[in-house]
């Protein structure tokens, strides 16, 4: 037979009950402890780090600050010059097609000079001509000067050479077809011929 096991009884586990009155009192008594309060950093010893971080953060972000406005201004500066330099410019492939009427007109001119009462035809042209040379220049078109000029590879083409005594070396005797400039870009150089005097022209006897 075996034996009925002996069961023993549950301790009894004692439970401490506080009122309220009892829990807030320990509160107050623990603020008033200074022993009990957390470590507070010392002001008097962290606040000029403190401040002179701050201090090197605020120029910091001062200093980009203006360099962020310094290149805003160039940036819409360079946006107002690209612009103008657009609407300068934004007629110059019209203008080219117009001076090609010009030539026309111009040869028109020189070939009424050779007929027979050609006089009103003549008239007709040269009016026509300087109609629109008035609106090319209101554009900003100029004629680049060249006869009697010396010569410029800038706006200057030469076409041919000729010797000849009779003007300085190195001068445009004659103009084959007018160059224009727009505003002051070279939109067409002058083809010119160039004169060069020969070799001892200025000996005499």
């Amino acid at each position: 037979m075996t034996t009925p096991e002996k069961r023993t009884a549950p301790k009894k586990t004692k439970i401490n009950v506080r009122s309220a009155g009892d829990t807030a009192a320990a509160a107050d008594k623990k603020r008033s402890d200074p022993a009990a309060q957390p470590a507070r950093p010392d002001p008097a010893r962290e606040q000029p780090e403190d401040l002179e971080e701050l201090e090197r953060q605020a120029e910091q972000h001062y200093d980009k600050y203006l360099r962020a406005c310094a290149d805003l201004e160039n940036y819409r500066k360079r946006a107002e010059r690209e612009r103008l330099e657009y609407l300068k410019y934004a007629n110059e492939a019209l203008i080219k097609e117009l001076l090609i009427v010009s030539d026309n007109l111009c040869r028109a001119l020189e070939h009424a000079d050779t007929e027979a009462n050609a006089a009103p035809l003549k008239e007709g042209v040269e009016m026509t001509l300087k109609g629109l040379m008035g609106v090319l220049a209101r554009f900003g078109v100029k004629e680049v000067e060249a006869l009697g000029c010396p010569f410029d590879p800038n706006h200057h083409e030469a076409v041919s050479v000729r010797e000849s005594d009779q003007a300085e070396n190195n001068m445009v005797t004659d103009v084959a077809q007018k160059g224009y400039l727009l505003h002051d870009r070279l939109i067409r150089p002058a083809m010119v011929v160039v004169n060069r005097r020969p070799e001892g022209g200025d000996d005499t006897g």
